[in-house]
């Protein structure tokens, strides 16, 4: 069974030039080969959303990804141009393909383009590297 897991997002700020335009995975191996902990295989989010009548922008998509050696239980979304950071626990131990959505409040993040980066944690206390990701709210 399929458990959405959102964020929400009430950005006081407006973000008008958020960095990178496109949307990255870093894949290089990371330091610690006895443990090379969660790795982010795709993260497939829109690059644009819409303001909903419910007056927030969903941002829904999925994310795909492997722990050889232990389970993935944290799902951490990280605002670098606002300073925020979310963590979700999974349930089920964040089973892949995992869907999410990012909601941002549309009355403080109106046509702007905010950044997010989103990476996992496994039960070993072991954090993926962050997949960057740029998205038009129009």
């Amino acid at each position: 069974m399929w458990q959405r897991t959102s964020v929400l997002v009430f950005s006081a700020l407006w973000c008008g030039a958020c960095g990178d335009s496109g949307n990255t995975v870093d894949k290089s191996p990371p330091v610690d080969l006895t443990h090379p902990g969660p790795i982010i295989d795709e993260v497939a989010m829109p690059a644009t959303a819409t303001a909903s009548t419910d007056g927030y922008y969903h941002v829904q998509g999925s994310l795909r990804f492997h722990d050889t050696s232990a389970a993935v239980i944290t799902l951490r979304v990280h605002l670098p141009m606002l300073g925020l950071t979310y963590d979700i626990p999974l349930a089920d131990h964040g089973h892949s393909p995992l869907p999410i959505e990012i909601r941002f409040l549309a009355a403080v993040a109106a046509k702007s383009q905010q950044r997010y980066d989103i990476l996992i944690i496994d039960d070993a206390a072991v954090e993926s590297r962050p997949a960057q990701h740029t998205v038009d709210l129009q």
